[in-house]
C-alpha cells in the first residue's frame, strides 16, 4: 500500500471514529501519520496503556495515552495527548507494510 492509501483509511478512520478536526499530514520511514486538533475521544473500543507521567507532568495535567488498532487490514497506532486534563490532539499512524514491528504492543493496561 502507498502511503496515499494509508492516508485515505487514517483519514476515513478518523471521520468514523473521532470526527472533524484541524489534521496536518506528514510521511516518514515507518509510516503515514495524522495529526488531528481535537478535544474528542475515539468512538470506539481499542486497547490502550499510560505512559507513566512525572510528579511535573502531573501537576500540569500532562498524560500521552497509547492505543493500538487495526481497521481495514492496516495497523493504526494512536497517540491521544493530554495538557491541562483535557485532551488536544490525537495522532493517528498507519505503518507500512515493510516495516518491522511488534503486533499487538506487549504492554496493555484496560482504560
Amino acid at each position: 500500500m502507498s502511503c496515499d492509501d494509508l492516508i485515505d483509511v487514517l483519514v476515513e478512520y478518523s471521520h468514523l471514529f473521532i470526527g472533524e478536526g484541524k489534521k496536518k499530514f506528514h510521511e516518514d520511514k515507518h509510516g503515514c501519520h495524522i495529526f488531528m486538533i481535537t478535544n474528542k475521544g475515539i468512538n470506539r473500543h481499542i486497547e490502550c496503556f499510560e505512559e507513566d507521567t512525572g510528579l511535573v507532568g502531573k501537576f500540569f495535567g500532562r498524560k500521552d495515552v497509547y492505543c493500538y488498532d487495526e481497521y481495514k487490514g492496516v495497523k493504526i497506532a494512536i497517540n491521544l495527548i493530554y495538557r491541562l486534563n483535557r485532551l488536544r490532539m490525537i495522532s493517528l499512524t498507519a505503518f507500512k507494510k515493510d516495516v518491522n514491528l511488534v503486533w499487538p504492543p506487549k504492554k496493555k493496561i484496560k482504560t
